[in-house]
């Protein structure tokens, strides 16, 4: 009886384990017969056109540093800050006595060595109409007067420049504005020593903006690099101006992406007669973009931005693949996107990175 029972309960743990064996068994086929429902969507070819909002600044037409190019003391001014100024128009007298000798020296050095040319050449004159003599002068007496009176010469041409040297010196005493525009800043005052050595390159005499003409300068995204229009015009509103709105137009872009911001910089001419717009303005400019052609959209729910990469996840023989792509213009609720796409592929609506790659959809 004990033997029957023993042998039952063999035959009961034998079915048991069968049983747990086959379950484990059924439960992994199951795990490994997973397959995803999504939902798809084809890409759109649009060819968008849209308006954005990017930072701005508005800088001087020109703007010049002033620096004393000859040695001396500020003798006059004539100009301060705020000063409306003409191309020409004096700023500043020097004064250095100094260079005042040293060009009269050169003009006195100059005098002397045409004295000495006129007698040379004369003496070369008056020895060759006696040569006509046959046995009057002899021929190296005549070359020896030719060469002097060509050296004289000599003389008065580098005496010449050296005068020249001089004066340009003396008119280094006189400052004058490169341009016409407004003295933004003045640095000096009567009496100050100023020069071309290192302590005075610390601050300019003067600075000088043209501000009749502003240039609103853009640092346009690498991803709108190619979608602005040679002829865009922009609008901007500032701070202290509020409800105006001012216009510009492209006027310059540099053709090249920076490396150090992946931005390409653009600049656009601002007519400014009244002056009413400041230099250094920080602006929130209005600029239309347009791709040139069609390219590519998806739903914005089908890009997705992990800390990998930016990718959409298309259907590839019945499993997920992800395809990398860089995010371009955004349109209420789709994306443009650039990548290994075509426009008959299928996109995957609500991706996720939880959806990984090879993972069995439908």
């Amino acid at each position: 009886m004990k033997f029957s029972n023993i042998k039952y309960c063999f035959v009961a743990l034998a079915l048991i384990s069968m049983t747990a064996c086959h379950t484990k068994e059924v439960k992994v086929a199951n795990h490994e017969s997973d397959v995803v429902k999504v939902e798809t969507a084809g890409i759109q070819l649009l060819k968008p056109e849209k308006d954005i909002v990017l930072p701005g600044e508005l800088l001087p037409y020109y703007d010049a540093q002033i620096y004393a190019k000859a040695k001396g003391f500020i003798l006059k001014l004539y100009v301060d800050r705020g000063t409306h100024v003409q191309a020409g128009q004096t700023l500043a007298v020097l004064d250095a006595p100094e260079l005042k000798a040293d060009a009269d020296e050169a003009a006195a050095k100059l005098a002397n060595n045409r004295s000495q040319y006129l007698a040379s050449r004369l003496t070369y004159q008056r020895l060759k109409q006696a040569s006509q003599t046959k046995g009057a002068i002899s021929l190296n007496e005549l070359s020896l007067a030719e060469a002097k009176m060509k050296a004289d010469s000599a003389q008065v041409a580098a005496a010449q420049s050296l005068l020249q040297n001089k004066n340009k010196l003396l008119d280094y005493l006189t400052i004058k504005a490169p341009f016409s525009g407004t003295v933004t800043d003045r640095n000096v005052s009567i009496g100050d020593l100023v020069g071309p050595d290192e302590a005075s390159k610390t601050h300019p005499l003067f600075i000088i903006e043209e501000t009749g003409k502003l240039r609103l300068t853009i640092a346009i995204p690498e991803i709108y690099s190619s979608a602005l229009d040679q002829n865009a015009k922009v609008s901007f509103g500032v701070s202290s101006l509020p409800g105006e709105i001012f216009n510009a137009k492209l006027s310059r872009i540099s053709e090249s992406i920076q490396t150090d911001t992946r931005t390409m910089m653009s600049e656009f001419d601002v007519a400014n007669d009244n002056r009413r717009l400041k230099a250094g303005l920080f602006v929130d400019v209005t600029l239309p973009i347009q791709r040139n052609g069609k390219t590519m959209f998806v739903p914005t729910s089908s890009l997705v931005s992990s800390t990998e990469k930016q990718f959409v996840i298309t259907p590839l023989n019945g499993k997920a693949h992800w395809v990398p792509v860089k995010k371009g213009i955004t349109l209420d609720s789709l994306v443009e996107v650039f990548g290994e796409i075509h426009p008959d592929d299928k996109v995957v609506i609500n991706a996720s990175d939880e959806l990984r790659e090879g993972t069995a959809i439908n």
